[in-house]
């Protein structure tokens, strides 16, 4: 996907400075200062501290570490530290992985085919990472292009069986007498009977959908089966989705917030959205007396204000405008969030009662 493109680019130029092998015959200078050499062994990466990605500031590793948190739930990133903790005992950020390690550690995605050597292999070399000298960022990256792969062999994934079993009813209405598939012009039929109207009005977006049609009909008959249906869907979605993060992105670099402090107000979000994928305004004021705070009629009237404000035309806050939410109450010096720490594993902790 375009998001996962830029995301190997703004990789590669750090891959070449920190992730890059050293040489089997670069000279090693011992404690008492002799240069040692040991010709035809690889030598492994010395146990100087790699600092993080998620750990750096700068404009360039902003976009990682941002991107990173839109893409991965906060249960992703948590497992993956864990796993990644066990290589690296050290913490150095720069360990040697092996290709059955990186199958094995796949396998919590369930994918839908098996990592052959020569496709991991692949992977680790196209985002510019290194299995000699691998990062945490780098290891990131390799899942990333894996689920990649995986929604390009197996767009079922990206649906719940529900919505499968809604977009099968749709389609079949339009399959009608026809054995092989839809026809190519219903399409626009059936994007209509799924609501998804703004996609395909307009000059420009109709020649985007043709486009795209033309894409999933590779055997040009035509006609649209239920599969490759599913494959012009994931297009669109993955299209959404880019958006979604780059909105998400925004909202990260709007707020100020750290990189702790946003990955904890990731898990509380995560922990109260709905299944749409927002938190109702109201579940704001119950954080809020979570974390021990009394409202009074003035607190109230400014959290409801500064809610309505950011929530969208259903009423509901998406991640980047929560977010927001607890950056206007911390401006706006509303007790309780003072200390998104203190804040946030308060109303975790409740969560779990």
């Amino acid at each position: 996907v375009a998001a996962l493109e830029r995301l190997i680019v703004l990789c590669s130029a750090m891959s070449s400075r920190a992730e890059s092998p050293q040489s089997p015959q670069s000279p090693q200078a011992s404690d008492d200062g002799r240069v040692v050499v040991r010709p035809g062994k690889r030598q492994r990466p010395q146990p100087t501290r790699t600092v993080s990605i998620m750990e750096q500031d700068s404009p360039f590793v902003d976009n990682l570490w941002q991107a990173f948190i839109a893409f991965f739930q906060p249960h992703e990133l948590r497992m993956f530290a864990q796993a990644f903790r066990l290589l690296d005992p050290d913490e150095v950020n720069c360990v040697t992985v092996k290709l059955t390690w990186l199958s094995h550690f796949l396998r919590i995605y369930n994918l839908s085919f098996s990592p052959t050597a020569h496709t991991l292999q692949s992977a680790v070399s196209a985002v510019g990472a290194n299995l000699e000298a691998m990062t945490f960022e780098g290891l990131l990256l390799v899942v990333m292009a894996f689920i990649s792969e995986e929604r390009q062999r197996n767009p079922r994934c990206l649906f719940a069986s529900s919505e499968l079993t809604l977009l099968e009813s749709v389609f079949e209405r339009f399959l009608q007498n026809a054995v092989d598939g839809v026809r190519t012009k219903e399409i626009y039929e059936i994007w209509r009977a799924l609501g998804r109207d703004s996609e395909i009005d307009g000059r420009d977006a109709q020649i985007k959908m043709r486009e795209r049609i033309l894409d999933v009909d590779v055997d040009l008959s035509g006609t649209i089966d239920f599969e490759e249906f599913l494959q012009l869907l994931r297009l669109y979605v993955e299209d959404q989705e880019q958006l979604s993060l780059a909105a998400i992105v925004r909202g990260i670099r709007a707020s100020m917030f750290n990189k702790s402090e946003v990955m904890l107000l990731q898990e509380v979000f995560a922990n109260k959205s709905t299944d749409i994928g927002g938190v109702p305004p109201l579940d704001v004021q119950g954080m809020l007396q979570a974390a021990g705070m009394t409202l009074q009629r003035p607190q109230k009237e400014l959290l409801q204000k500064v809610v309505t404000t950011r929530s969208d035309y259903e009423g509901k806050l998406t991640f980047e405008h929560f977010l927001l939410v607890v950056r206007d109450l911390q401006d706006a010096k509303f007790q309780g969030v003072n200390d998104v720490e203190f804040f946030c594993n308060r109303v975790l902790a409740m969560s779990v009662v």
